[in-house]
């Protein structure tokens, strides 16, 4: 499994788990179809825990309203799916943060500052 693939996984898995849904499916569109699925019924029903969670997340609000008051992306892709990537990818940077700050684990302790 590549490391790109690795990170999606999880990613996924994470968020499967902060928004309280699972998928079936093992592709990736099987999988932004759910979560956008999940997030469209946070939106409608539970538009607080929607907003925990992207603060738990550590979302970035300006972004996503940016993206939501673009009248161009809009049109084109609902606000749940606009949610549903910027959540991927704020998880995958984490992530990559997790795995460079674990890297450094890996060098002696005479070579640390």
């Amino acid at each position: 499994m590549s490391n790109k693939a690795g990170n999606l996984k999880l990613a996924y898995t994470a968020l499967e788990n902060e928004l309280s849904f699972s998928c079936a499916g093992t592709t990736e569109n099987a999988w932004l179809e759910a979560c956008v699925k999940r997030l469209n019924d946070l939106i409608s029903n539970d538009f607080n825990r929607l907003v925990q969670v992207l603060y738990r997340l550590d979302v970035s609000e300006s972004k996503l309203k940016s993206l939501l008051e673009d009248s161009s992306q809009a049109k084109t892709t609902g606000a749940a799916e606009i949610i549903c990537k910027l959540i991927i990818e704020r998880q995958i940077q984490k992530i990559k943060t997790k795995e460079a700050y674990r890297r450094d684990e890996d060098i002696s302790e005479e070579e640390k500052w």
